[in-house]
C-alpha cells in the first residue's frame, strides 16, 4: 500500500502536466473522489489491496487488454485492464487477481468473482461507482487527484495505463503489458498517448522494475 502511494506521489507532477493540457480539472476529481469517501470501508480496501500485494509480489505480472492474442507462462499474475479486459483473461482461461475500471465499459463489472475491483472515481460516473459500491462490488476506489485517507491515487487516465501503475505500486517484479493501447480513442487523448507511456516509464524505472517492463502485442 505505501509503494501504491509513493508510485502516484512520484507522478503527480508529470499526469497533473497532462491533465491540465486535456482541460481536467484537479479539484474537480477531488470532490468527486471525497463524495464516495464513505462508499467503501477502509478495512475492505485495505484487505483486499494486501491480497493483490501478496500476489504480485516479485512475480511477473501480465496486464491484459481486448486485443490480447494469448498468454503464456511467463505470466504469473494477471491484472485485467477494465471489463474487456477481464472478460478476455476469461476468454483465455486465466483468472485476473484484479481488474482496473472506471465502469465506463460496454459490459460494466455486474457480479463478483475471485478478482478485486479496483474502481476510479470521475466526475462523471459518480452515479455508476455509488451503485456498484453500494451493490458490493466494488473493493478499492481510486482517484484521478491526491486525496488524504484511504482513497488510492495511483493516476492513470484508462484502464490499461492505471493496471499498470497499481501492479508497479503493489509490487510486482516484472510488467508485460498485452494487447492494450494504453490511451482511449478520443483524438485529445490520443495525442497524450507519448506521455502517458512516458509516466509508466518513469514509475518503472524508479522503481524495483527497471528494464522489466513491457510493451507486447499493442493494438495498431
Amino acid at each position: 500500500m505505501r509503494r501504491l502511494s509513493e508510485v502516484g506521489a512520484r507522478l503527480y507532477r508529470l499526469y497533473a502536466s497532462i491533465e491540465e493540457s486535456l482541460g481536467f480539472k484537479a479539484g474537480r476529481e477531488a470532490v468527486a473522489a471525497w463524495n464516495l469517501a464513505w462508499a467503501v470501508s477502509p478495512s475492505r480496501a485495505c484487505d483486499a489491496a494486501r491480497a493483490v500485494e501478496e500476489s504480485l509480489e516479485g512475480r511477473a505480472a501480465c496486464i491484459v487488454g481486448p486485443m490480447a492474442p494469448g498468454l503464456d507462462g511467463g505470466c504469473e499474475v494477471v491484472v485485467a485492464a477494465g471489463e474487456s479486459g477481464l472478460a478476455r483473461a476469461a476468454g483465455l482461461g486465466a483468472r485476473p487477481a484484479a481488474v482496473a475500471t472506471d465502469l465506463d465499459g460496454s459490459a460494466p463489472v455486474a457480479a463478483r468473482g475471485s478478482w478485486t475491483v479496483f474502481a476510479h472515481i470521475h466526475s462523471d460516473n459518480l452515479h455508476l461507482a455509488a451503485q456498484a459500491a453500494g451493490s458490493g462490488l466494488v473493493d478499492v476506489l481510486t482517484a484521478q487527484a491526491p486525496v488524504p485517507g484511504w482513497v488510492l491515487s495511483p493516476f492513470g487516465f484508462a484502464d490499461g495505463d492505471r493496471a499498470v501503475l497499481i501492479a508497479v505500486g503493489l509490487g510486482a517484479g516484472e510488467i508485460r503489458v498485452i494487447g492494450i493501447d494504453l490511451a482511449p480513442e478520443e483524438p485529445k487523448f490520443k495525442a497524450s498517448i507519448a506521455y502517458i507511456e512516458a509516466a509508466l516509464a518513469e514509475a518503472c524505472f524508479k522503481s524495483r522494475m527497471a528494464g522489466r517492463f513491457r510493451l507486447e502485442a499493442r493494438p495498431a
